[in-house]
């Protein structure tokens, strides 16, 4: 990634790529979404993400930042 702000931009794509194609209507509900992760949700498979990364980009409070992130995408 050449910076934080293209980092994020892929990382907004990559969520929105599903409800874009009119599989499910919410990033976080495509079952097999790094989103879920990232909203605080049981992800799937589980422990394949750290999720700290991308979330502390936003804020260092993990409420805040799930906050931001959802606004952001």
């Amino acid at each position: 990634m050449e910076n934080r702000q293209y980092l994020l931009t892929v990382v907004r794509y990559i969520h929105q790529n599903p409800v874009k194609a009119g599989m499910v209507n919410s990033a976080e509900n495509l079952r097999w979404s790094s989103c879920r992760g990232y909203y605080g949700k049981e992800p799937y498979p589980k422990d394949v993400q750290d999720y700290d990364y991308i979330l502390r980009m936003f804020s260092l409070d993990l409420h805040i930042s799930i906050e931001r992130l959802k606004e952001f995408n």
